[in-house]
């Protein structure tokens, strides 16, 4: 699956979609955002590349690499919680930056496929990842309270909630 979009020059890009492997990893994890990197190792010491290998190989788990010729510049996924709550996750490169509107267009479209079971989709959110926090309101996200002191080293985290389409 594949998207063209123009990035802030007015360039067109390609953007492709594939279900994410191993051999993404080594080209994406060292460029993740400093914020998405610092959100992840807030929750969890294994870190981004220990995260994302831990969404490949949960076989309830669904993950996917967005590509922008041929390099990852984002990976994404859904992984079930309980029997009604499903966390959705996103890590970007700096790559995201350069074509926002068709980054939002495209976020809407994956929202809605990823929406279409029964339950609620969700994800703990940084208070320092301002634009994380942006990003999912715009898409419709509910910003429920802070939860205080909920990170490894005392930060805080909003939960961040979207009903399904049957809930």
């Amino acid at each position: 699956m594949g998207r063209t979009v123009r990035d802030k020059g007015g360039r067109t890009r390609w953007l492709t979609f594939e279900v994410a492997h191993e051999g993404h990893l080594e080209s994406f994890t060292p460029y993740v955002r400093d914020l998405d990197r610092a959100e992840v190792l807030a929750l969890d010491p294994s870190g981004v590349e220990g995260n994302i290998r831990q969404s490949l190989h949960n076989q309830h788990a669904s993950t996917w690499t967005m590509l922008e010729d041929d390099q990852p510049v984002a990976m994404f996924g859904i992984v079930p919680t309980t029997d009604t709550h499903t966390c959705a996750w996103f890590l970007s490169t700096g790559a995201m930056e350069h074509y926002p509107r068709g980054f939002m267009a495209l976020s809407r479209l994956w929202l809605d496929r990823l929406a279409q079971e029964d339950g609620t989709l969700f994800n703990l959110v940084w208070d320092q990842n301002k634009r994380s926090l942006k990003w999912l309101k715009a898409l419709g996200f509910h910003q429920g309270e802070l939860l205080e002191d909920l990170g490894l080293h005392g930060e805080n985290f909003y939960l961040m909630t979207y009903p399904c389409a049957d809930s």
